[in-house]
């Protein structure tokens, strides 16, 4: 049977839809594609065999394109598992704005630079205010590195040139 034949109308779908005299037509054409089965794959072989519940013997048709095709199962265990992880990495990332980026940025290559020059002041300065993994603490430095940052953030070298020549007088005036 037809799931247009077992169903029943709403109050909706009966106010608003097709007259009585197209109901008995639109019920047979429904049971008409029912048995045909409408797919776009091709019929490449009838089996017979027995019901076992009627004992009547019925036709089990094959079509072109009935078997999977193979990226089901890759798409079960692989894609779906890898949207879901990049979800929850998404979620919760790290995020870090460009401010924090450019101290640690700046941090690193000082230390790089000490370590290369054997500067053993610089890096126990460094070590006093940071860990040795690199997660440094930014309130133990002083207001001048934020302009620092700002000026290496906006690409102003000059101004920062400047500003480490500035520096350098304030030291040897005091």
């Amino acid at each position: 049977m037809s799931f247009a034949g077992s169903r029943k109308l709403g109050l909706s779908e009966a106010l608003f839809s097709f007259p009585k005299e197209y109901e008995e037509l639109y019920l047979k054409n429904d049971q008409d594609l029912e048995k045909l089965k409408a797919s776009s794959a091709l019929i490449i072989d009838k089996i017979p065999y027995e019901d076992t519940a009627t004992g009547e013997i019925k036709w089990q048709i094959v079509r072109e394109g009935d078997e999977k095709e193979g990226w089901e199962n890759i798409a079960h265990t692989l894609f779906v598992p890898a949207c879901v992880l990049l979800l929850i990495v998404l979620i919760w990332r790290d995020d870090m704005d460009v401010t924090e980026w450019a101290k640690r940025e700046l941090l690193y290559r000082v230390k790089q630079d000490a370590e290369a020059k054997g500067d053993s002041a610089v890096l126990e300065q460094l070590n006093k205010y940071g860990k040795p993994d690199g997660q440094f603490d930014f309130e133990g430095f002083s207001k001048d590195d934020d302009i620092v940052v700002e000026r290496i953030l906006s690409g102003d070298y000059d101004r920062l040139s400047q500003l480490k020549i500035n520096q350098q007088k304030i030291k040897s005036e005091a």
